[in-house]
């Protein structure tokens, strides 16, 4: 909850996610009137090794009424506590349901 994790600072979140639909067949950014960036638990194992290999799953509510596109991806990236930032990567293609 200090700088630069509190809510007025860069780090307050540690998931970005970028938006993306697929317009005119070309994957467009998108900006959301709510972005969908959000914070990931601390997560600290027990013990000397620190090291975390896993998978996350993480439930967004992606309805767009306004869009008339229904296919989607997202790009994102994680940032740890040490503010280093991890690669960008790509969802594959979601199609919603309208």
């Amino acid at each position: 909850t200090f700088p630069p994790y509190d809510k007025a600072g860069d780090y307050y979140y540690n998931l970005y996610l970028f938006y993306k639909e697929m317009q005119h067949g070309v994957l467009t950014p998108v900006e959301p009137a709510m972005p969908f960036h959000t914070r990931l638990p601390v997560i600290t194992p027990s013990g000397n090794n620190k090291a975390i290999k896993g998978e996350m799953e993480i439930k967004l509510d992606i309805y767009n009424p306004i869009s008339p596109y229904d296919t989607i991806a997202f790009d994102f990236y994680i940032v740890d506590r040490a503010l280093h930032k991890s690669n960008t990567v790509s969802t594959p293609l979601i199609v919603v349901q309208k």
